[in-house]
């Protein structure tokens, strides 16, 4: 399951009931060690919040709730994920970080893209898209 960066934030800073969905799900994944996995594109849109509020001092905090630990995989972008995320960006129009988001999923074999990003759509190539 790949999960997106909204899925990190909504645990991270949210109260409301999407954090508490968000932060149940992490639960089970530690829990049940799932396997689960993002991109280092959200280690980047993490950290740009925490540094735009002056927080460096979480950066360590972040990273380790990130990697969940060590059970989420943070895969790298390559030429080969550059390639694919504008491949699927020219075929559904989606913005590029969406875009890399979906390719890193597609390439490591992603059955199930987790977001709360509706505009996703329900499928990509054939990986189902779910939202929180």
């Amino acid at each position: 399951m790949f999960l997106d960066t909204n899925i990190f934030i909504y645990a991270l800073e949210n109260t409301g009931p999407l954090g508490v969905k968000a932060q149940e799900l992490f639960l089970e994944i530690k829990s049940h060690k799932l396997h689960a996995f993002t991109s280092v594109l959200t280690v980047h849109e993490i950290l740009t919040g925490t540094f735009k509020r002056n927080l460096e001092e979480k950066t360590p905090l972040y990273l380790q709730f990130l990697s969940g630990g060590g059970l989420i995989k943070i895969f790298d972008i390559s030429t080969e994920t550059a390639i694919l995320s504008a491949k699927i960006r020219a075929q559904y129009g989606f913005k590029t970080p969406d875009c890399i988001q979906l390719a890193v999923a597609t390439e490591h074999h992603a059955k199930v893209f987790l977001t709360h990003d509706r505009h996703l759509g329900t499928k990509v190539g054939e990986m189902v898209i779910k939202s929180l």
